[in-house]
């Protein structure tokens, strides 16, 4: 059963998750992207302190959702509040690829511009 606070972040996220889609309707569905990245929050927060296989299988999973350079901006765009909502650790989000042996079109920070990869 989650915690209290647990249950507080997935309200916030859900919220964030409706925004930024209503924005970004044609790219890959925000909340799609977040559900198949929910296993790695544990690692990415800093409370696991190894990614996991479901983790890696949800990371590479968005990483072939997106095909277009717009879609890559409209998943960055929705992923960055989300990422800072939960409180990610930027080093981490930053290993992710390599560590699930993955390879990515675009720098992968919570930094990261967005607009620079259209």
């Amino acid at each position: 059963m989650p915690t209290s606070t647990n249950g507080s972040k997935i309200w916030v996220l859900g919220i964030l998750i409706s925004a930024y889609c209503a924005r970004h309707a044609g790219a890959v569905p925000c909340t799609t992207a977040v559900a198949t990245l929910w296993p790695c929050v544990d690692y990415l927060t800093g409370r696991e302190s190894s990614v996991t296989v479901p983790c890696c299988q949800g990371a590479d999973s968005v990483n072939r959702m997106v095909k277009t350079k717009p879609e890559m901006q409209s998943l960055c765009e929705c992923l960055k509040p989300a990422a800072a909502e939960l409180g990610v650790i930027s080093a981490r989000v930053a290993a992710l690829p390599d560590l699930c042996k993955i390879t990515v079109p675009i720098p992968i920070s919570t930094d990261v511009d967005c607009n620079k990869y259209v």
